[in-house]
């Protein structure tokens, strides 16, 4: 016995949860625009809790790249010098 499927009710069912999940999709989304990014950090920062007292920067790692840069009088990196 061969059982038949019937395309338009896979197909109905498949658009039945695309629809299902991107309604619960845009519902979730939606709640989550209460907040919306600021320039400034005036609105994140309570008043007084804050303060600058110099101009430094401090950095918790400390990486250099040296890239040694070409001269006239230096070798090419082949090894043989241009003339």
């Amino acid at each position: 016995m061969i059982a038949y499927v019937d395309y338009t009710v896979v197909l109905v069912g498949i658009l039945v949860g695309c629809g299902l999940a991107a309604a619960i999709m845009f519902g979730i989304r939606s709640k989550l625009k209460s907040v919306r990014s600021q320039r400034t950090a005036c609105n994140y920062v309570r008043g007084g809790s804050f303060k600058v007292t110099g101009r430094q920067d401090v950095f918790l790692f400390h990486n250099v790249t040296r890239i040694p840069i070409q001269t006239q009088g230096s070798s090419s990196p082949g090894g043989r010098r241009r003339r």
